[in-house]
């Protein structure tokens, strides 16, 4: 039973994932962190139509909490310990970085170009997507995408709407653009002028299927500035001050035009989006195993190795990258990356997940944007790559439920200074429970009143994913008691059974004692004579009872197995494992004779110890009191 027990707990890790629900904002956050007074200011001075999405109220529904006090649930009956994992952007200092088949992010196909038209006559870029602009002949001077390469012709389409038109001259008057702009978002180009370009999107194919090189550029559409709207609101930007920042895709470029407050505004553009092409996702963790795609089982560590506890502790430089992206760029256990990490803007983080259907859901893994200098910086050695239900940009590359992309690596929190605080969400929080406390948590938090709905605050909720382990408690706890029961019979038995042997031996032998002392035997004599006949009886009895008990404890154990594995279906708490594939768990049920011989040996040596003080005190009495004695 023992052996099982460990097994167990060697094989099976119980972990809660919290989910927050409140009043929210459309990008998943709390909306009673915008007070009142805030919201007044905001309507009156700008229409709804350009309030921030943050300000924006969508209803009861899953956030992620920010300032959320996991005090409670870190006190609470059976946690071991609660990851909040952090999620920054990780740039590559001094590597040009591959991403392969169908690039992973959106961003990834996003550039600031400065091109010259290279044409013969002015034309008009019209408005709107296949629009049949036919490809233009430009040069393009410079592009802030690593990932990206132009040939000598390329096809734009405008993306800009009338409003954005209409908005760029009533609130940028000071701005020269340098650009006609029609009143439906056309625009025109002059041959042998410059211009910088945000590129919302880039389309472009492989030629030789490899995606081991730059992606060659078809086409480009000119719309949003996902650096300073990363999800599309027409290049709004709300700065502390409540200003407005607008600026349209294109401007005419010149020597000292990036010494302008339009150039400035550009050049955020670009570097941002310079970085973006060339990073990675740092996800930093105090749990890589609690991490639902680790745990669940459908991601594993490929080679190499998983982070060690002191690895944690101490803060260590290391790294685990996706075995995708190593052989994309010729990664290998021991090689080092030089990474500076930024905090990067972007909706309530979601883990990438397919539903039952095989569709992908709604999701937000990848990292988008620097929105500030970085934070820190630092040389990780590669010691680990997963691989497994890992997503690389194709739909058939994984196979349902909780994923990781292989844009993402994998530190521990410690080795990273001045990161920004993580969010709190069923995303990036993972609770570890003793296996065996899983439902007295549950109940604890349900008392708690966390559960229920807080009043301007959160409602907190949770699932319990334990790999099977519901499955085989009923059949560890029903044979631990079992397994204690016949321990405590079979010693009561064994017990009872030298008390009564070597009693009667002793009280039938007074007469023998008496008659050996008479002739002259020594004491020492007298014992050895009176033990060695009952010990071999003994020895025998306790031998034939410890192979006995040996096969009825075996019967009764698989017996005991059968009755639990009908009965786990049934249990409470398998109902709150989630939808996760549980772990195989065989018993042991393994013949140990050593151990039956050691019980035998144990019961002989008991005896003969209670026995021989029996004696040792019918030694002392005359051999005529003994004589006188009735058996």
């Amino acid at each position: 039973a023992q052996d099982n027990l460990a097994a167990a707990e060697d094989c099976f890790t119980t972990i809660a994932v919290p989910t927050f629900y409140a009043d929210s904002t459309v990008d998943g956050y709390l909306y009673h962190s915008v007070t009142p007074e805030e919201f007044g200011r905001l309507l009156s001075k700008y229409t709804m139509k350009y309030l921030p999405r943050k300000y924006v109220a969508s209803g009861y529904g899953e956030v992620a909490a920010m300032d959320y006090d996991v005090g409670p649930i870190r006190s609470a009956t059976g946690v071991e310990s609660i990851d909040i994992r952090g999620r920054f952007g990780a740039y590559l200092d001094n590597t040009r970085l591959f991403r392969g088949n169908n690039p992973l992010d959106f961003p990834n196909m996003n550039d600031v170009i400065v091109f010259t038209y290279e044409g013969e006559n002015e034309i008009i870029i019209s408005r709107g997507l296949q629009t049949g602009n036919a490809p233009l002949p430009i040069t393009v001077n410079f592009s802030a995408n690593t990932s990206l390469h132009y040939s000598d012709k390329i096809q734009l389409e405008s993306g800009i709407t009338p409003d954005m038109v209409m908005d760029a001259r009533e609130r940028n008057e000071d701005w020269d653009l340098g650009m006609e702009f029609m009143e439906d978002g056309a625009f025109c180009l002059k041959p042998g002028k410059q211009y910088i370009a945000v590129l919302e999107s880039v389309w472009g194919a492989s030629q030789n299927g490899s995606w081991d090189e730059a992606v060659p550029a078809q086409q480009a559409l000119l719309s949003n500035d996902y650096y300073h709207a990363p999800f599309g609101y027409n290049f709004q930007e709300y700065p502390e001050t409540g200003e407005l920042r607008y600026f349209l895709p294109i401007a005419e470029y010149y020597d000292g035009f990036f010494d302008t407050e339009a150039g400035a505004y550009f050049q955020e553009t670009l570097n941002g989006y310079r970085i973006t092409s060339n990073s990675l996702t740092a996800i930093a963790t105090n749990d890589l195993a609690g991490m639902r795609a680790f745990h669940s089982g459908g991601v594993h560590i490929s080679q190499g190795h998983a982070i060690f506890d002191e690895e944690y502790l101490e803060g260590k430089k290391v790294c685990i990258v996706s075995e995708y992206m190593a052989e994309l760029n010729g990664w290998e256990i021991g090689d080092v990356l030089s990474f500076s990490f930024y905090p990067c803007s972007g909706r309530f983080y979601q883990e990438r997940e397919t539903g039952k259907a095989g569709k992908t859901q709604s999701q937000n893994s990848i990292c988008a944007f620097p929105v500030q200098d970085f934070f820190d910086s630092g040389t990780y050695e590669i010691v680990g790559m997963f691989s497994g239900n890992v997503n690389s940009g194709m739909q058939q590359a994984y196979n349902g439920g909780v994923a990781l992309d292989a844009v993402h690596v994998l530190i521990p929190a410690a080795s990273v200074q001045n990161a920004p605080a993580p969010e709190l969400s069923q995303y990036t929080t993972t609770i570890r429970l003793e296996n065996a406390e899983a439902q007295a948590f549950m109940a604890e938090m349900a008392a708690s009143g966390l559960m229920e709905e807080q009043d301007g605050g959160y409602e907190l909720g949770l699932t319990v994913y334990d790999q099977g382990y519901s499955l085989v408690a009923p059949g560890l706890n029903q044979l631990s008691r079992v397994s204690r029961l016949t321990l405590l019979l079979s010693a009561a038995a064994a017990g009872l059974a030298v008390l009564v042997l070597a009693v009667i031996h002793v009280l039938r032998m007074r007469r023998e004692i008496a008659a050996m002392r008479s002739l002259g035997t020594k004491k020492r004599q007298i014992m050895a004579i009176a033990l060695s006949g009952v010990l071999l009886v003994c020895l025998i009895g306790a031998a034939v009872g410890a192979c006995a008990g040996h096969v009825l404890s075996a019967e009764v154990t698989e017996r005991v197995l059968a009755s639990a594995e009908e009965d786990a279906a049934d249990t409470t708490f398998t109902a709150m494992m989630g939808e996760e594939t549980a772990k195989e768990f065989t018993f042991a049920l393994e013949s140990e004779p050593r151990l039956a011989l050691a019980a035998g040996g144990a019961v002989v040596a008991v005896f003969a110890v209670f026995a021989a003080l029996l004696l040792a005190a019918e030694l002392q009495k005359p051999p005529m009191a003994q004589l006188g004695v009735k058996e």
